[in-house]
């Protein structure tokens, strides 16, 4: 299940996009071979800047995305999975990420 929406900040200000995950898995908990449930938050808390958090069904992930002005086609971003350490497994994610525009000619 996803569902986008958003937040509503109130007369003369732009709402927060906001999309929400939830879903349920076979092998997912203690080394993939359990089910478990997972779900996930993400919201866009500026036009260059979102924020996340969502439970994998063993552990804890945050993560951020960031848009450089001016070069708006790049984006950065940094999270921590396991970020409870739950699993003994914490670690910095850092991606970046480049935009095509009309890549397939569309």
């Amino acid at each position: 299940f996803t569902r986008f929406t958003q937040i509503d900040r109130g007369a003369g200000q732009q709402p927060l996009p906001v999309m929400l995950t939830l879903g349920a898995g076979s092998h997912l908990r203690n080394g993939d071979t359990d089910p478990a449930v997972f779900g996930g938050i993400g919201v866009g808390v500026s036009p260059s800047t979102a924020l996340s958090i969502a439970w994998t069904g063993d552990d804890l992930t945050l993560g951020s995305n960031f848009r450089l002005q001016g070069a708006e086609a790049l984006s950065i971003g940094l999270g921590i999975d396991d970020a409870t350490n739950r699993n003994g497994n914490r670690r910095l994610v850092v991606s970046f990420g480049y935009q095509f525009k009309n890549l397939f000619g569309g």
